[in-house]
């Protein structure tokens, strides 16, 4: 019988929401788990107590993604904890702006850490790795959207395709020391000011009538992990969402189509 592949692995925004899930996912088949969190240091404490109870093990490490150093600064603290052999780059900042309504912060900052930080914390593992003469995965948790561009969430979106390439690219350039893959979900839980009725309506809105949830992507890591022949590969979750072009982003669906002019109105 084959055994699971188990370790040590690095989920930034480990602390809430998916990033959450993941970590006791990862957990529960036996990885020694580092909860990365930007603010939310006492909900990672809680998850690494949750974990511990369950009889695994994890550790808490914070630190801003957003800023220069950052990246380097959670890297630093996962390694001084022991060695990695996995990073899932889960962190993501989400914020509504489009093609014509564009904001600087907005994009300067999911550039940041929906892009450089990934980029750089594969870069870091590849080194780490080579080092110890071992190998090592890199998962980015990518988007949907990118299989089936629309206009909304035009900098995180940006930031996504962004790091789909850059998956590819690294996959290309680490091997055969570290495999990068991805996987791109689609709407997994109810986001911003969705009401629960409104995602059970939008979470259903796809070929296969239900959508993706955080153990459909934990699997799909555990799966990539489990595959040595696999890298520089994208999986998608959304119940074939993607396949039929929805023209605006799910939670957009039934609203009105975006204005042809958006400032014409500002004065």
């Amino acid at each position: 019988m084959k055994t699971e592949a188990t370790g040590s692995v690095l989920i930034t925004g480990g602390a809430l929401r998916i990033g959450r899930a993941l970590c006791l996912a990862m957990a529960a088949h036996g990885w020694t788990v580092r909860v990365h969190y930007r603010h939310s240091a006492a909900a990672a404490e809680t998850l690494v107590s949750e974990i511990e109870a369950a009889g695994g093990a994890a550790s808490a490490h914070g630190g801003d993604l957003a800023t220069s150093g950052g990246p380097d600064r959670v890297i630093d603290g996962a390694l001084a904890a022991g060695p990695l052999d996995l990073i899932v780059n889960c962190a993501s900042v989400f914020a509504y702006d489009e093609p014509a309504l564009t904001d600087a912060a907005i994009f300067q900052e999911a550039m940041a850490v929906n892009l450089r930080a990934p980029m750089r914390l594969a870069e870091r593992l590849y080194h780490h790795v080579l080092a110890r003469d071992a190998g090592g995965v890199v998962v980015n948790i990518l988007d949907n959207g990118i299989n089936a561009l629309t206009p909304d969430y035009y900098s995180y979106m940006t930031t996504k395709v962004g790091l789909a390439a850059a998956t590819r690219m690294m996959a290309m350039r680490f091997a055969p020391h570290l495999r990068v893959g991805g996987v791109a979900p689609g709407l997994t839980l109810i986001s911003g000011d969705q009401t629960p009725a409104e995602f059970a309506r939008d979470h259903g809105r796809n070929p296969l009538g239900r959508g993706c949830d955080p153990q459909d992507i934990a699997r799909a890591i555990r799966f990539m992990v489990d595959t040595p022949s696999m890298t520089g590969q994208i999986v998608t979750i959304d119940g074939g969402l993607s396949m039929t072009g929805p023209g605006r982003d799910v939670a957009f669906m039934d609203d009105a189509p975006l204005a042809g002019d958006p400032l014409s109105d500002v004065e």
